[in-house]
């Protein structure tokens, strides 16, 4: 009894780090008694976390010591959901419970990039031999396809991923330059035998919150209503280190990008979510983004 109890604690706690809600919301939710739910945030009060509340809604409020530590007890990163998936795919031969469990893990400990791992096993093969050509230090022929330039073969020395885990970061042997590669434009890849021959030119440049490289770093503030602040921190996690909230109750994005392309991407498609604060040249770049793309229709 007492450990259901606990369960639908760290469950609510898991839901209102996401967004507001009402008690009756919170009874029904967890099928408990609006008496029961009124404890159950009294609890949360006791033990030092904060709840904020607009009208009669409520939320854990996140940029708290207790919340923070909280989100690191329950939330994996996506390295760390790769070897978990690695590790359940070697030691769990039937397949149903393996996916049973790691569709567990998603839902207890609120980590997408395990359950991501369940449907596209294709990735994760692919990142297993990048991984192996990291720690090998060999060299690697891939079929890539890229947004600018199509499908191409290229010789690659891979040396690291991404926080994500999602991309990598590659010597590219015949361009001569280092470059985020995406493991989900590989259509192949072979492991050589060859080993790096670029080394000592091996560099890991400075990404922004939308996976593009900073070259020439561009300022940027947005003010983003609920569901952009949301969409934002679930397609884009590195985002939330630069994001505070507002007297208003809306966020605050403000940070440099490498490129306009990834954040302009963002805004058309949440343009009535999100406000353009700064910089006058990335809003006349999403102004020309628009007009260009409605004149094909």
């Amino acid at each position: 009894m007492e450990n259901a109890k606990i369960d639908r604690i760290l469950r609510l706690m898991l839901i209102m780090q996401r967004q507001y809600l009402t008690y009756e919301e919170i009874s029904e939710r967890l099928d408990i008694t609006i008496r029961t739910a009124y404890r159950y945030i009294d609890a949360m009060k006791d033990c030092g976390f904060a709840i904020e509340k607009k009208g009669d809604r409520m939320r854990l409020i996140r940029d708290t010591p207790q919340a923070r530590q909280f989100s690191k007890l329950i939330n994996f990163s996506d390295e760390e959901a790769f070897v978990i998936n690695s590790m359940i795919d070697s030691l769990v031969a039937d397949t149903r419970m393996n996916e049973r469990l790691k569709r567990k893990l998603s839902t207890v400990y609120n980590c997408t990039s395990i359950l991501e791992r369940v449907v596209d096993k294709q990735l994760a093969t692919l990142a297993h031999e990048v991984q192996l050509a990291i720690k090998r230090k060999q060299q690697i022929s891939v079929d890539y396809i890229s947004a600018s330039s199509g499908r191409s073969q290229r010789l690659l020395e891979p040396y690291q991923f991404t926080e994500a885990f999602d991309m990598v970061w590659c010597f590219d042997c015949e361009k001569k330059e280092n470059r985020l590669f995406k493991l989900s434009r590989m259509n192949s890849l072979e492991r050589l035998k060859s080993k790096w021959a670029y080394e000592p030119e091996h560099r890991v440049n400075q990404v922004d919150a939308f996976r593009m490289q900073i070259h020439t770093p561009h300022p940027v503030k947005l003010l983003l209503e609920e569901q952009a602040h949301q969409l934002l921190t679930e397609e884009y996690p590195i985002s939330r280190n630069f994001i505070t909230q507002q007297p208003d109750g809306r966020y605050l994005f403000d940070a440099n990008v490498g490129d306009f392309a990834g954040i302009c991407r963002f805004i058309v498609g949440l343009a009535d979510k999100v406000e353009i604060v700064e910089s006058d040249e990335l809003r006349q770049y999403v102004k020309a983004f628009v007009a260009k793309n409605l004149a094909t229709f």
